[in-house]
């Protein structure tokens, strides 16, 4: 019988080819060992099995020769509907999507569609696989298949069926990627992740031993708050979890703490921290790296680079571990996260499955947007429902998330109102409405002082004004319109200007507000929702350093400085609960606020992405929309264009050598340091007038210094300045 084949490599012996049976057995197993953690081994099995039975035609053979494309997905998803099981069916999904995404159901008319593309006609002729494979089907076709036991109490069973497609799809991508890759390289041993909970569990509280803290009543109640976390860790099943800490109060190590006594109670194997903003994200990597050393730690995200030295064991692991998050802990963006659980595309999905079985930490979890609440609560459920996670809310003003749970959330701090009267370190107050003028002068009553605005545009124009009324070096801004390698180096100035206790003034937009770990006696904020003057606050008098810090709300004069649409509606009861209550960092003051706030909101599922996963009464079959669900699911609302800023030698260099690179996406995330993140308009505005050019086609560039301030960052036309950040 003729042999047919999944993968050749170059030459010509034996060895540079890989048999398709080899590859669908070793895909299969992959696959089913994956899907094991929740309970789906024999789904996953069948899917990894099926996926590439269209390579048994001649015409994808010759490929091997330089023959056309072939498509080889619909072949094995077509065996699969047509064998008249329903749960077959679902796998189709993804095996016609293990290559270009997840479809939508639509119908035989829909262009792309998963019922079109299973009805297409011009499917070369595979049939010999029935025959090849005549005894691995018999046994697969004789088996009982069941969705996994948990699934069984389901509130919402056509999302969660939904959702086990797509971490069975997780599974099969990952599976079909590293036996294409172990054929094509060998054996990879930078794949091998043996790390047990122990281990993590032994250098944390090493770590934790080695500690000293000056004697303080702040540091007493934050030893407090861990000694808390790790008493529930060790004493809870798997759920759902709010730790409620007042700004200051530690929690980055207390939660890391929890998860790990957590992990190990309920034979958990890792953790990952999800943080809203990559402004922010860099610090808190860097202590677990401190903590676990670097090979432990994949931090992911768009703004991060590895390591240039690619001969080093450590980096080459975490870059692999990039693709799959295979690796115990991970430090993300809520964006990667959470847009990855609705994703549609093979990059994005292939690292699902290695959520499963982790402990999830959401820091400052008030900031997941309203307008998504309802599909982001409900993954959350499914993963501690169906896949043994479980979940940690993280906040200073944790929002009024409990009543949106259908699934218990137990609280971490048992007493946890009672903190933030011990952890009361500022004074809050409001000024009125004030001119720039007028609040420059404020500002500058004082040695050490810290402005947040809301928009990039206000910023600047403060920072301006200030510039031309006192002749001080240490004048700084920050907002996004700088390069992620220019804020690091300006932060780095300011803590400096900090520690030797010189005259420092800095205005920035709310991107310092969370994590950011900076400490001022006083701050102005520009009016705003509770939950952002709190984390404002957090900028304020953070150890305790002084008996008191001074944060002033103020609200201003110019028209272009006001926010808008939601951060309109937050600043509108931000202002209601300064005028009702004398602390407006209460417990009561924070939950009348986001209770109020939400009363305003027409919804939580605004993209309606809940309405993609249903069935329907007529048919009884699925409408499973993966790609629309994938194109409503964007945390940032706008449009964006990355421009490359060429900041210093290393950027200049990384842009030299983009055009020869043998390996453009290396230089590609290396360059993310110097990016820049444009709305639509800005870009347009910098393109108009000649300022971007392209490099190699892949990259846009400043064409100019001349178009950068070194001190506030890429310049555009007034008119096209987006608001905020």
């Amino acid at each position: 019988m003729k042999t047919f084949y999944a993968h050749s490599k170059d030459g010509c012996s034996e060895n540079s080819w890989q048999t398709l049976q080899v590859h669908l057995k070793n895909t299969a197993q992959l696959s089913e060992f994956f899907a094991a953690r929740f309970d789906a081994a024999d789904l996953a099995y069948v899917m990894g099995f099926f996926h590439d039975l269209g390579k048994f035609s001649d015409v994808f053979q010759k490929r091997f020769y330089g023959g056309r494309r072939v498509n080889h997905s619909t072949a094995g998803a077509r065996e699969l509907v047509n064998s008249g099981n329903l749960l077959f069916r679902l796998l189709a999904y993804g095996v016609l999507g293990h290559h270009c995404g997840l479809a939508d159901t639509g119908n035989v008319n829909d262009f792309g569609s998963f019922n079109a593309r299973i009805k297409e006609d011009n499917i070369p002729d595979y049939s010999i696989f029935s025959e090849v494979l005549k005894e691995e089907l018999k046994n697969i076709f004789q088996k009982e298949y069941n969705f996994p036991e948990k699934m069984k109490n389901s509130d919402n069973p056509s999302f969660s069926l939904s959702f086990l497609v797509r971490m069975l799809y997780s599974c099969l991508v990952d599976a079909d990627s590293l036996d294409t890759e172990e054929f094509i390289n060998g054996k990879n041993s930078f794949r091998e992740n043996n790390i047990s909970m122990n281990v993590l569990y032994d250098k944390f509280f090493h770590y934790i031993s080695g500690l000293s803290y000056e004697k303080s009543e702040i540091n007493s109640e934050r030893q407090k708050i861990f000694d808390e976390c790790i008493k529930c860790g060790k004493n809870s099943l798997n759920g759902i979890f709010q730790l409620t800490v007042p700004t200051g109060g530690g929690k980055t190590l207390s939660s890391m703490g929890f998860a790990l006594e957590h992990a190990m109670k309920n034979n958990q194997d890792g953790v990952i921290y999800a943080i809203p903003f990559t402004s922010i994200i860099e610090q808190n990597a860097q202590v677990f790296r401190n903590i676990f050393g670097n090979d432990l730690i994949l931090e992911h995200h768009s703004n991060y680079c590895f390591d240039s030295s690619d001969d080093e064991d450590e980096n080459l692991k975490v870059k692999f571990a990039s693709q799959n998050w295979d690796i115990p802990v991970v430090v993300t963006t809520n964006v990667q996260f959470f847009e990855s659980l609705f994703s549609n595309k093979r990059s994005k999905c292939r690292k699902l499955h290695n959520i499963a079985n982790k402990v999830i930490i959401l820091d400052e979890a008030q900031m997941l947007p309203i307008k998504y609440f309802t599909p982001c609560i409900r993954a959350l459920e499914e993963l501690v429902s169906v896949y043994n996670c479980s979940i940690v809310l993280c906040s200073a003003t944790q929002p009024a998330l409990k009543d949106k749970f259908s699934l218990p959330v137990r609280e971490i701090i048992p007493d946890s109102k009672s903190l933030f009267n011990k952890f009361k370190r500022v004074d809050i107050s409001q000024i009125g409405k004030i001119s720039d003028e007028k609040l420059v002068e404020n500002l500058l009553t004082h040695r050490q002082v810290l402005c947040i605005v809301n928009t990039k545009k206000h910023a600047r124009h403060i920072y301006e004004l200030m510039k031309e009324k006192v002749d001080c070096g240490n004048i700084f801004h920050l907002s996004t319109f700088m390069c992620p390698a220019h804020r690091k180096i300006v932060l780095k100035n300011i803590r400096d200007c900090l520690g030797s206790n010189q005259d420092v003034f800095v205005v920035s937009t709310q991107l310092i507000e969370a994590g950011v770990d900076i400490s001022f006696p006083y701050v102005y904020r520009s009016s705003a929702g509770i939950d952002s003057i709190a984390q404002s606050a957090g900028r304020c008098n953070r150890h305790g350093e002084l008996k008191k810090g001074f944060v002033r709300v103020f609200s201003s004069a110019e028209e272009f400085a006001r926010p808008k649409g939601f951060l309109s509606r937050c600043s509108v009861i931000g202002h209601l609960m300064l005028e009702k209550f004398e602390d407006i960092l209460s417990p009561e003051a924070i939950e009348e606020y986001f209770k109020s706030l939400y009363n305003l909101e027409s919804g939580f599922d605004e993209e309606k992405i809940m309405d993609c996963f249903s069935f329907s009464h007529r048919t009884g079959l699925e409408i499973f929309n993966y790609k629309t669900a994938s194109e409503k699911f964007k945390f940032i609302d706008e449009n964006t264009q990355s421009v490359v800023i060429p900041f210093d030698e290393k950027a200049k260099k990384l842009l030299e050598e983009i055009e020869y690179s043998q390996y453009p996406s290396k230089v590609l995330k290396d360059l993310q340091t110097y990016t820049v993140n444009l709305f639509d308009r800005e870009y347009c505005s910098l393109l108009s007038k000649g300022a971007i050019q392209k490099v190699s086609d892949m990259v846009s560039v400043l064409g100019s210094m001349n178009n950068y301030d070194m001190n506030t960052g890429i310049i555009v036309e007034k008119e096209a300045e987006a608001l905020f950040v």
